[in-house]
């Protein structure tokens, strides 16, 4: 019985281990993004994973063949991951980062009242 066999470039077989990082990174960013309650956000790093897909499949398909779609997934995973660094870096900035200071300003402040509450300690 004759079997088709797929070989696949040892770059593609050699990359997977590696590049599951990028794919941790969008799970991470995606789901803290999520957490924070900015889930219609994250649309738009799926939208930028489509639009990767495609643009990588067409092009990396021109330039490297076979090989060059087997990495469109990591262009899609590396373009995402842009997009949600730059989203969760601008939500910090605006929303948590403030939220922070004034918590730790007023944990200081606490801490201050209650020094000042204390009696003096007799000799």
């Amino acid at each position: 019985m004759n079997k088709l066999r797929f070989v696949l470039p040892s770059a593609a077989l050699s990359a997977p281990p590696k590049i599951f990082f990028f794919l941790g990174i969008i799970d991470l960013l995606r789901n803290a993004i999520q957490g924070m309650g900015f889930s219609a956000v994250t649309m738009l790093s799926g939208l930028a994973e489509l639009v990767m897909r495609v643009v990588a499949a067409f092009v990396f398909a021109a330039f490297w063949g076979y090989t060059g779609v087997c990495f469109a997934n990591t262009a899609a995973w590396v373009g995402a991951n842009v997009i949600l660094v730059v989203i969760f870096a601008f939500i910090y900035k605006k929303h948590f980062a403030p939220a922070l200071r004034r918590e730790r300003e007023m944990a200081e402040g606490e801490k201050e009242s209650q020094i000042m509450k204390q009696p003096p300690e007799s000799i």
